[in-house]
């Protein structure tokens, strides 16, 4: 059984071995997968950081053996924290790659702006500042550094993400995993028995008319959420759910709410 691991910023994984079938979730640049068979160019993944399953182009990933994968995790990877650039420092004339928030640095120098991957050296714009320890001041700063980003379904990242993602990406740069799928995420933390019992950082989720839970957002103080709806906005938020002030309706109706901090 092989390894893979991502040299792309981003790569799309699909239900399906074929373009045109929903992407069900990304990979982002450092994240190591289990490939499970390959069938006509396509690869069937199993994501270790998450446990998500899906298919993705053989061109687009870096298969590993079960010796180069052992070589690459001797060391913990580094959660990127915010949107950064990297240079190959091998081969300067090759693009600049543009790494997403969540992306998974290893062999990371001492001055925290170079770092070893696959073979190659390569050297950030800016250094990396670790997160030291989880608080709800750090969540709530980095989903914020999210605003106006466009919803995708699938998606984990500014450049597009869905409301599962933009939650499992705040809480995985700050030290916390968390499941994929919105209707999986329940399942995590401690459920509060009153509204008014939620702090800054928890997690707000929602149901439809089959109680079936399709919408996740993070608390914030002064009863606002922000979620992933459109974009990644801030809305009001009460006992009935989260209420937009622009249309004067509420979108979305309170299922529950769960501490994970």
């Amino acid at each position: 059984m092989n390894f893979g691991v991502s040299e792309f910023s981003i790569v799309q994984v699909r239900k399906d071995p074929s373009h045109r079938t929903e992407m069900s979730t990304q990979i982002l640049f450092g994240e190591r997968f289990r490939i499970i068979d390959i069938i006509k160019g396509w690869a069937y993944i199993e994501l270790l950081f998450d446990g998500s399953f899906g298919w993705v182009e053989n061109s687009s990933i870096k298969e590993l053996n079960i010796e180069e994968y052992s070589l690459l995790t001797d060391n913990v990877p580094v959660i990127l924290p915010g949107i950064s650039v990297a240079q190959s420092i091998n081969l300067p004339l090759l693009s600049k790659i543009t790494l997403m928030p969540g992306s998974e640095i290893f062999g990371l120098s001492s001055k925290m702006d170079e770092f070893s991957f696959v073979g190659k050296n390569y050297k950030l714009d800016h250094p990396v500042e670790i997160k030291s320890g989880t608080n709800r001041d750090s969540i709530i700063d980095t989903a914020k550094t999210y605003m106006n980003s466009p919803c995708l379904w699938g998606g984990k990242s500014p450049c597009g993400t869905d409301c599962a993602g933009f939650v499992q990406m705040v809480y995985k740069i700050n030290g916390i995993s968390l499941p994929r799928d919105v209707w999986q995420q329940p399942g995590k933390g401690i459920t509060l028995s009153f509204v008014e019992e939620a702090q800054p950082g928890d997690l707000a989720f929602f149901d439809d008319d089959r109680s079936q839970i399709n919408h996740v957002g993070l608390l914030l103080e002064k009863n606002r959420i922000i979620h992933a709806s459109d974009t990644v906005r801030i809305d009001k938020f009460d006992h009935q759910g989260i209420y937009r002030e622009e249309s004067g309706q509420y979108t979305h109706k309170l299922r529950v709410v769960k501490r994970i901090l």
